[in-house]
């Protein structure tokens, strides 16, 4: 997701967080475009070795204005006709299936 996120460094500033009383709430997107299951496995990973005071995960959805409207739209995954019509919110790409990530997210779940 372009985060430029130091995961070790996350991680170490997250035990020692909890390790001082304060809670670390983490949430998670599932189904961003190159997820595989080898990257839901390394989100396995990464909450079993931190263990954060709660989380929760949400399939992604696209909306309007976001990096990853564009990209889809820009990929030809999706068309800004698509707000025309009344149809519900999109949880997925083209690259994953809706019960793709519904299997991610229960992988996610199982974790608690």
């Amino acid at each position: 997701m372009n985060k430029n996120l130091d995961i070790e460094l996350a991680k170490i500033n997250m035990k020692k967080l909890m390790a001082v009383g304060i809670e670390v709430v983490c949430l998670f997107i599932v189904g961003y475009p190159g997820e595989t299951d080898e990257t839901i496995q390394e989100t396995i990973d990464f909450i079993r070795e931190v263990k954060p005071s709660s989380w929760c995960c949400q399939p992604l959805m696209i909306f309007p204005g976001t990096k990853v409207y564009r990209d889809c739209v820009k990929w030809g995954w999706i068309s800004d006709d698509y707000w025309l019509q009344d149809l519900p919110q999109p949880y997925y790409t083209r690259e994953q299936p809706f019960s793709k990530l519904q299997e991610w997210t229960q992988k996610l779940l199982q974790c608690m």
